[in-house]
């Protein structure tokens, strides 16, 4: 879930035991995976993300309405490991709240 210690946070957050919430421009999670992919389960709304892997952004990904899975090209052919950060690019005012739910997600 959200309030698992693997994942860190940064920025005004709100940690439930199954989704985080947060609305502020810069908040951030980040987390390390073996996987080649990864999904966040979010209902992103109206927002736009910096998607960051191994410190480099290789996509920004704009939000939906309602929950889906947001999958991401995470650990390349070859590396031990990878970190993936994503980062809520869209200010406050014109954003809608953000949930992001951790957990029961797997490669496809």
């Amino acid at each position: 879930g959200a309030d698992d210690c693997r994942l860190q946070f940064s920025g005004r957050v709100v940690i439930g035991e199954s989704c985080a919430r947060f609305d502020w421009p810069a908040t951030r999670v980040v987390f390390s995976t073996t996987a080649s992919r990864v999904a966040v389960r979010m209902d992103a709304g109206r927002n736009y993300f910096n998607v960051v892997v191994n410190g480099r952004r290789v996509a920004v990904l704009k939000g939906s309405q309602g929950v889906m899975d947001y999958w991401i090209d995470a650990c390349p052919v070859g590396a031990p490991r990878a970190v993936v950060e994503f980062q809520k690019r869209t200010e406050a005012r014109i954003s809608t709240p953000l949930q992001v739910f951790f957990g029961g997600v797997t490669k496809p």
